[in-house]
């Protein structure tokens, strides 16, 4: 994008906009592009796997349409492995590291950086402005989040994804096999039709996604060494303070749940509609760790729910895990409840650590026969949890109760002592008296 940011300097003002608010150049330039778009895919790396298992490489940008009390109007946060590594805010005007091992890196690079971030911020802006006007929005504040990526799975395989969302909610998404944009709802066609009218950005976004985003994650994964496979840089970094404590207050700009990470567009995962959930017992439970050099284990949870229209649903919890890979399933018996299990992506937790869970819904006085199974590089073995079911209410009344009585019985024998003790009269014997003392004695 950068490159393609310069070659539009040498364009005249009168050219056409494209949908990146970019202007349309022309046959020479526009070849140039489609060369150096072949060269970032010519970049595809072989199926080679990085020990420690999965890696990624994110960058999540966020534009508002006009800045507000301590808030910026472009934010952009670079993140590997879930560690923010890069941040840009437009009111500092500067890309600075946010990584102990990327202090290192030359002026140069910080220079580029700024150069794109400030490229991206402009683009972003008319985006965001563009997009309110679809929505017939033309006050008040109002955002919009781009996220995109790599990764490189454990097996060798790599996997690419290129978001954008308005108000914190889904938008567009890039299909990276056909380049076309999905809308995620009627309103985002017409983002969808103007973003299309440029298929070439959409094949430099895949030759970027496939190919420099991949050698940069390598890069990147060799200059942190040691320090991104182990939990030592903390996520609550300043930009995501920000995020969460000035940003969430506007009526516009939301936040699912602030554990997600700060950026994040909404889940793709379809939430149930609003359930009054009341947690009745949780079973914490300690798994065994296969040692130090295979990870952090979980920490393995299971808590049952109650909806409003009494439906009953189990969650298996895993938390304070590393690294990022983990199975859960529901079992019932010996089959693996995979279409009637609802999952959440696994997300940080803020201390290096990961956290996710699986629910699954069951009927009442069944819950007993679900089994939820987890496996983890820090677990020697598949670990199994089940649901515990407190202990019966009856048996809470029935020594509550009793005492109740007895403190209520000796408080009245008292009382009653007193006063008569006060005239100087023996206290005669009454049946409350007589029950008490049978009580007591």
């Amino acid at each position: 994008m950068l490159l393609l940011l310069q070659l539009w300097r040498l364009m005249p003002e009168s050219a056409a906009e494209s949908p990146w608010g970019l202007p349309v150049v022309a046959d020479g330039p526009a070849s140039l592009a489609k060369m150096v778009m072949a060269e970032l895919a010519n970049l595809k790396l072989e199926n080679k796997p990085w020990p420690g298992g999965t890696h990624s490489l994110h960058y999540h940008y966020l534009a508002l349409s006009e800045p507000g009390p301590d808030l910026p109007q472009f934010l952009a946060v670079g993140y590997v492995d879930d560690q923010p590594f890069i941040h840009y805010d437009s009111r500092v005007d500067r890309a600075k590291p946010q990584a102990p091992w990327m202090a290192t890196v030359d002026a140069q690079y910080w220079e580029t950086e700024t150069q794109k971030q400030r490229a991206w911020a402009k683009v972003q802006q008319v985006e965001t402005w563009t997009v309110m006007g679809y929505h017939n929005q033309s006050t008040g504040m109002h955002s919009t989040q781009r996220m995109f990526g790599c990764e490189i799975r454990e097996d060798g395989h790599t996997h690419s994804f290129w978001q954008f969302g308005f108000d914190g909610q889904d938008h567009l998404s890039l299909d990276l096999e056909t380049l076309n944009w999905v809308s995620a709802k009627p309103a985002a066609m017409r983002t969808k039709s103007w973003w299309e009218t440029e298929r070439c950005y959409a094949e430099y976004d895949k030759a970027y996604l496939e190919g420099l985003c991949l050698v940069s994650l390598r890069r990147y994964l060799e200059l942190g060494g040691q320090s991104l496979t182990r939990k030592e840089i903390s996520t609550d970094t300043e930009p995501n303070r920000m995020w969460r404590e000035r940003v969430k207050e506007s009526a516009h700009v939301t936040m699912e749940d602030r554990e997600f990470r700060d950026l994040q567009l909404a889940s793709q995962r379809p939430r149930r509609a609003s359930v009054s959930v009341s947690v009745h017992r949780q079973e914490k439970t300690d798994v065994p760790a296969a040692g130090d050099q295979a990870g952090e284990p979980p920490t393995v949870q299971v808590t049952r729910h109650t909806a409003q229209d009494g439906g009953i649903t189990l969650k298996c919890w895993a938390r304070g895990f590393y690294p990022r890979d983990i199975s859960l399933s529901w079992w019932l018996g010996e089959e693996e409840l995979v279409l009637e299990t609802e999952y959440v992506e696994t997300r940080p937790s803020g201390d290096g650590t990961y956290q996710t869970w699986a629910a699954v819904q069951v009927p009442a006085r069944m819950e007993d026969r679900y089994t939820c199974h987890v496996q983890h590089s820090g677990l020697n073995h598949t670990f199994t949890v089940t649901w515990e079911a407190p202990p019966h209410q009856w048996i809470t009344s029935a020594v509550v109760i009793p005492m109740l009585i007895f403190l209520l019985l000796t408080a009245g024998v008292l009382i009653f002592i007193k006063q008569y003790s006060q005239g100087g009269e023996d206290p005669p014997v009454s049946p409350v008296r007589m029950e008490a003392a049978q009580l007591l004695c």
